[in-house]
């Protein structure tokens, strides 16, 4: 399904990033081209209304153009939210018949080739039991609260954020917000020379890699300190990152109440306390959610059946 992909893991053998680089069997060069084209578009015609927000414009990832789509939770909410946008903005994505519950207007994700949401897909996750966590999570959490939807259908991430630049050359970072041992795959964009800038690199890992136009990663950013390096004056770069906020699998956990709630219910403690578990017992297990090498293929099997 990828070219050549390349997998960085520990000590034991265990998956902790996969630079998955391109994707086989499409013609993926025009899915990244309309990718660059929908978020140029969308860039210049909100630069020239001025309807950015501050917030789409500086943020803790650095100095660039951003937006947002899906849902997400945190910030002492009592339900999981949408990510909220000026309708105005809305409207310069391209019309597609798919509409926000909420606004009733075309939403970022739906102008996207949908080819974008293959990167987790659960027979080819180099993380299936992690994927396969998320998915069943987000299911629980669409069937108890009824209109979320995630942007790809094709994805089990609830949000994503479409980093339009126009050089988006993200400042060093750790996504504490996001499940600390969940993957984000993140695709790159744009016209620069991958040789010279826009390179990705992981402080905690030692690493600096190479990260063309067109091509995936998935790392656990929520955990490494992550960013790029800068790519030279006139070069444009646009990236794309899928995520899940870890306060999603809290509330999931404490019966789709917040912690609060949860305490003022009977035997909520007890809850609380059963799934916060001892010191280091939720580690261990988040831990074990991330595959070994030499395992991969049966934990996909175990995690979603044989092929048929």
């Amino acid at each position: 399904f990828f070219r050549d992909p390349k997998l960085i893991v520990d000590a034991d053998g265990r998956i902790i990033a996969a630079l998955l680089g391109r994707p086989e069997g499409c013609d993926w060069d025009s899915v990244i081209e309309e990718m660059e084209r929908v978020m140029a578009g969308v860039l210049r015609r909100g630069r020239k209304r001025r309807i950015f927000l501050s917030k789409n414009l500086r943020h803790r990832r650095g100095k660039f153009h951003l937006l947002s789509d899906g849902y997400s939770m945190g910030s002492g909410q009592r339900v999981c939210h949408f990510f909220t946008l000026p309708a105005e903005l809305l409207t310069f994505f391209p019309a597609t018949g798919k509409s926000c519950p909420q606004q009733g207007i075309s939403t970022p994700s739906a102008s996207f080739p949908r080819e974008l949401g293959h990167l987790p897909h659960r027979r080819l996750s180099y993380f299936p039991k992690l994927s396969k966590y998320i998915a069943q999570t987000m299911l629980g959490i669409e069937d108890d609260q009824t209109g979320l939807r995630r942007p790809f259908k094709n994805s089990v991430y609830p949000g994503v954020t479409f980093n339009l630049g126009p050089d988006t050359v993200t400042a060093e970072h750790r996504d504490g917000h996001n499940l600390a041992h969940g993957v984000c795959p993140i695709t790159s964009a744009g016209k620069f020379n991958h040789k010279t800038g826009g390179h990705f690199y992981m402080r905690q890992l030692k690493v600096v890699i190479e990260f063309p136009p067109g091509s995936s990663m998935a790392i656990l950013s929520g955990a490494v300190d992550h960013g790029n390096t800068p790519i030279s004056k006139g070069e444009t770069r646009y990236s794309m990152t899928q995520y899940a906020a870890g306060a999603l699998f809290c509330w999931a956990a404490y019966s789709y109440k917040t912690a609060r709630n949860l305490l003022e219910t009977a035997g909520g403690a007890e809850k609380k306390a059963l799934f916060d578990s001892e010191p280091g017992v939720r580690a261990a297990w988040a831990v074990s959610l991330l595959s070994k090498v030499d395992e991969l293929e049966a934990d996909r099997i175990a995690a979603f059946g044989a092929d048929k």
